[in-house]
This record gives C-alpha cells, structure tokens and sequence, in this order.
C-alpha cells in the first residue's frame, strides 16, 4: 500500500508536468500565432493600396461621406475609435474590389489580399485621413483659446432692482459672471472680450437708476 501511494503521487507529479508543457506549449502556439498574422501582413500591397485608394475616382463620395460623418460624431462628442476603424475598412475593402477590377482577376474580388493586410490598410487611411476628420475639432479649439485670451474680469454695481434685469441679460447672452452683496448694492463680475463689454455696457445705459462704478 505504501509503495502504491508513492507511486500515486509520482503519476500525479508526472500529469502535472505534462500539463505544464502542454499549457507552455499553446502559450508558444499562440505567440506564433500572433507573429504569423504580422508576418501575413504585405507592405508592398499595403503601400500601393493606400497611394491607389485616396486617387480612385468612383472612391471620393464614400471617403469624403466618411470623413464628414466622423466629423459629425466628434462634434456630437460620440466618435469611438473602433468604430471608426470600422468605417475605414469599408472604404479599404471598396479599394481593394476597385483595384482588383481594374488591375487584378477583373471581378472585383476581396480575395487578392488576406485580412490583416485589408485591415492594415484600413488603419493607414484611418490614420492619412486623421487630420480631416479631426480639422474642425481642432479649429474651434483654437477659436475658443483665442477668444479665451481676449476676455477679462470686470466689475460694476447695481441695485437689486437693476440685477434682476441685469441676471437675465447674462444668462440670456451666455456671460459668464459671478455677484455677491455689496452692503444695499450687488457686486456683479462678469467675463467678457470687448464686444460682450459693448453689449453689457449699452444695456446698463439703459437701466432706470444707471450703473455704478461700471468700468469702461
């Protein structure tokens, strides 16, 4: 009996290793795998695909139609990266049918290229085509910094009477400001460029009891 457990825990010590270099094994599989799918990928087909694509004629409505969708999800602040991959293999995969009809079997086949090679040509538009899809995001950053930089904090006092008005005004014409009492007046700071200072100061002129200490 002795020896038959020995010899259990021997048969269990040798399962364990092979299960171990059956597990090692996969894990090498799999890591062949990965370098066999970059290995699949063909620059050449790559390189020419992405210089023939963005000169395709029949091509200019679905890229330009793609790029002002993307840029419609970024203003809407809905743009997902994966999706947009997504887009851009529909484009690389019409290229691809395009090229091979005029250049390959004539059938317009996807069948010319393996998948990670339409797919990379898909991630180098996606990237050729980042700046378009990415300009107006970019220029109305720009336009709120400028802006930005031309405003200032001033100041003025009013009565209530006047604030209430006065509230209403900044609300409605999107100031920002900021007000807290000021013995029987109200403090009023506002954050303005120079038209919004044009705009403030008109519409103080008009109040009833005038504006104190308002800043020209």
């Amino acid at each position: 009996m002795k020896n038959r457990k020995r010899f259990i825990k021997e048969e269990k010590g040798s399962m364990y290793d092979l299960m171990r270099a059956v597990e090692d094994r996969i894990y090498d599989l799999e890591d062949d795998f990965s370098e066999s799918l970059d290995e699949a990928v063909s620059e050449d087909d790559v390189r020419e695909l992405t210089l023939f694509i963005p000169n395709a004629a029949p091509l200019s409505t679905a890229i330009n139609a793609t790029i002002d969708n993307l840029k419609r999800k970024i203003k809407r602040g809905v743009y997902d990266e994966d999706k947009a991959i997504k887009a851009w293999e529909n484009i690389a995969d019409a290229g691809i049918k395009l090229y091979d009809k005029w250049y390959g079997s004539g059938r317009g086949s996807l069948t010319m290229l393996d998948k990670p090679t339409r797919h990379e040509i898909a991630i180098r538009l996606m990237d050729d085509y980042d700046e378009q899809v990415h300009e107006d995001d970019v220029q109305e950053s720009l336009r709120l910094r400028e802006e930005e930089s031309d405003k200032r904090w001033l100041n003025t006092e009013v009565t209530k009477d006047e604030y209430k008005k006065l509230k209403k005004f900044l609300v409605d014409n999107d100031i920002k400001h900021e007000a807290s009492g000021a013995y029987n007046l109200i403090h009023v700071e506002v954050y303005v460029d120079e038209y919004e200072k044009k705009k403030l100061n008109d519409f103080l002129d008009t109040l009833d009891e005038g504006c104190h200490g308002r800043r020209k």
